[in-house]
């Protein structure tokens, strides 16, 4: 019992994990656009890197 919970835990916590990295890390055009407009170019070119 407690190796499904165990289990179970792990595996709602990486689809967690996985789900907000790929909202974090998935930047479109626009994205790049808004935080060249505020904080510079070079704020763009550090998150283009």
């Amino acid at each position: 019992m407690k190796k499904i919970l165990l289990i179970s835990f792990l595996i709602i916590s990486f689809i967690t994990i996985s789900t907000i990295a790929s909202r974090t890390f998935f930047i479109t055009n626009s994205k790049l656009n808004s935080i060249s407009n505020k904080y510079g170019t070079s704020a763009k070119t550090r998150v283009e890197l």
